[in-house]
């Protein structure tokens, strides 16, 4: 392959090939050191869609209920942009200034995806203050037919503690996976669905994403065959880590689904409240519900509240994590 001319790549027989769009991000070189002392209070997002209204003023309720007492380290994660071909659905979606109101009335940073000033989505986001962070990540593939060897080793690459993947913002170092980018698993179904990194078998899926502390996963739509997303999520939680998922949601009832958080490859929390297998004892706080969530492999239990906005077209899960378990 000859060097890329004018946006393409040339190959030796003079056939031009369009090139693939690249993920750009500098916030990995901006790390600072986790607090062990502080407490991160880290919101998942998930919105239902019904219509073409906008989910801006949803989003704005559901934020004041959700981060209200948290005071500086603070971080939200919202779902992939809502795909839909209708105008109405299109614009109904935050703009990057909308998210930038929201983020400077709450002194919240926000992690997002947008289309805007660019023909394809990518995850972005603004700062505490509004600024929009040096940020674009562009999603590779989207399903295991399209997860080509060559697109999960580049993927691969870029979610190393160094590469592109490496999301530094709100204080935390993230990984992330953009909707059908966790294909970069696969599932060995005689094994009970174990996960491993596609195309190398030997490879546990948590040896992706290593050093990492927390990996999210932003997702667009509802995803489904959970008896294989759920061993690549617990996989991808293994060794002590955080992994959370959030996306849209467009029935009439959130379930378990849009939401969810799990640590050391166990499931804690879900947009329904704590998972079906928990004990924990619920209580009403800012007009929707807290519990205590007991970690597996640690002796301590960490708040967990799930909030949602009045017109049910906004839920966020906030679960407060020492600094001490981000390390």
């Amino acid at each position: 392959m000859l060097p890329s001319k004018g946006g393409f790549s040339v190959n030796k027989s003079g056939k031009q090939k369009a090139a693939q769009r690249l993920s750009f991000n500098e916030t990995h070189l901006q790390r600072t050191p986790i607090d062990a002392d502080s407490t991160y209070r880290i919101g998942l997002c998930g919105f239902r869609i019904n219509g073409s209204r906008q989910l801006v003023p949803s989003l704005k309720e559901a934020v004041s209920a959700a981060f209200s007492g948290a005071d500086r380290a603070k971080l939200l994660l919202l779902p992939g942009r809502w795909k839909c071909g209708r105008w109405e659905c299109r614009n109904s979606w935050p703009t990057i200034d909308q998210i930038a109101e929201v983020a400077i009335a709450a002194k919240l940073p926000i992690f997002f995806e947008t289309i805007e000033a660019a023909p394809k989505p990518f995850y972005t986001a603004v700062s505490h203050t509004g600024k929009q962070l040096p940020l674009r990540l562009y999603q590779q593939f989207w399903n295991c037919k399209n997860a080509t060897p060559e697109l999960v080793e580049g993927l691969i690459s870029e979610c190393n503690w160094k590469g592109k993947r490496a999301v530094h913002i709100g204080g935390v170092t993230l990984g992330l996976l953009i909707c059908g980018e966790n294909n970069v698993l696969a599932n060995k179904q005689s094994d009970d669905n174990r996960a491993y990194v596609r195309y190398s078998p030997d490879s546990p899926g948590a040896t992706l994403f290593e050093r990492f502390r927390i990996v999210f996963n932003g997702s667009h739509s509802k995803m489904g065959e959970w008896g294989k997303l759920e061993r690549r999520f617990e996989s991808l939680s293994a060794n002590k880590r955080w992994f959370f998922y959030a996306t849209n949601n467009k029935g009439k009832r959130w379930g378990s689904s849009t939401l969810r958080a799990y640590f050391n490859g166990g499931k804690i929390a879900t947009s329904a409240g704590p998972p079906e297998s928990s004990s924990a004892a619920t209580t009403e706080v800012n007009g929707g519900i807290s519990w205590n969530v007991t970690l597996k492999g640690k002796e301590c239990q960490i708040p967990a509240v799930l909030v949602t906005s009045k017109d049910d077209r906004c839920r966020i899960l906030t679960l407060d994590i020492p600094g001490k378990l981000l390390q």
